[in-house]
């Protein structure tokens, strides 16, 4: 079994849920869908909304957190 480089998954998990942020966004402003999960990240985020500024900081916030949750689900997979 192979070990996964923490770094680089750490990195890829902080895009995916950025870009994840960003999509959800989008979908929230034009087609009014996903409200439910915007508030939450919302109430996780300090400084998400929908607007670019706050859509700019949540995706700053988002890269931060997907990176720890990437560093920790490699390292815990390496170690098992």
């Amino acid at each position: 079994m192979s070990k996964i480089n923490t770094q680089k998954f750490g990195i890829a998990f902080g895009i995916a849920w950025s870009l994840f942020l960003i999509v959800i966004t989008i979908l929230n402003y034009f087609f009014n869908l996903g409200s439910p999960l915007v508030k939450l990240i919302a109430s996780l985020y300090k400084g998400y909304s929908i607007s670019l500024s706050g859509t700019l900081i949540g995706t700053l916030w988002a890269f931060i957190s997907g990176y720890l949750w990437g560093l920790i689900i490699a390292y815990t997979y390496n170690k098992v």
